[in-house]
């Protein structure tokens, strides 16, 4: 299925009088339910498999295009002359004029206000860390950006702030999903908050739904014990 929903359908023809050639088909979004349009043919195959070969097809592999989402990619097989075991591959791309993907680049920040609040105390060379991860999937492709930040501990609390400029390109029309995933964590010196062994909080926030628009500046705030 492509970005504005067309579906497209690849295989295989052959009769007594066609040899195995490689086809597509596929219905636009607005079309009635339970037809096909009128089908193409990518390539006329000018052989025949004999032998008693009972295997066809089995590689064969119909997928949309993760830049565009309107392209349609499909591979399957042949014979230039009739044999046994003598298949060859074809491959070919296609989409429906309906069909037009752009992209936009947006930018802008995403700020976390993490108060944590500390259950014991924080050992000797520790610092408190927490760590800032978006990510967001998009025809373009997965988009994944973090970003660690040292807290300020006053007593039994220690507040940290991480931000995340961004400058995504992403495709259009779309809605993009942005997930936010923080993790706090006590880091004895000489580790890292990636380290083993140290004693953190995970917690994933409630996504952010919506095409970004440039300029947009985002504050998450959570509380959190370690």
């Amino acid at each position: 299925m492509d970005a504005v929903g067309n579906i497209a359908v690849g295989y295989s023809t052959s009769s007594s009088s066609i040899h195995p050639s490689v086809a597509y088909t596929g219905r636009l979004a607005a079309d009635p339910l339970g037809t096909l349009q009128a089908e193409s043919v990518i390539f006329s195959g000018a052989g025949s498999q004999n032998g008693g070969v009972s295997r066809w097809g089995d590689y064969s592999g119909l997928t949309i295009d993760p830049i565009d989402d309107c392209t349609f990619w499909y591979t399957n097989e042949y014979l230039q002359t009739t044999g046994n075991f003598n298949w060859s591959t074809r491959i070919a791309s296609f989409k429906f004029p309906n069909c037009s993907h752009s992209s936009v680049a947006v930018s802008g920040a995403i700020t976390l206000n993490l108060s944590i609040q500390l259950v014991t105390g924080v050992p000797s060379g520790a610092t408190v860390e927490c760590e800032l991860t978006l990510a967001t999937s998009d025809g373009l492709g997965p988009i994944k950006e973090d970003v660690v930040a040292i807290a300020t501990v006053s007593g039994a609390t220690a507040t940290c702030v991480t931000r995340i400029p961004y400058l995504w390109t992403l495709s259009t029309p779309t809605t993009d999903r942005i997930s936010a995933l923080y993790t706090a964590a006590i880091v004895p010196s000489g580790a890292t908050i990636k380290s083993r062994n140290v004693r953190h909080r995970t917690h994933t926030l409630p996504e952010i739904v919506g095409v970004p628009v440039s300029g947009t500046q985002t504050t998450l705030s959570d509380t959190t014990k370690l």
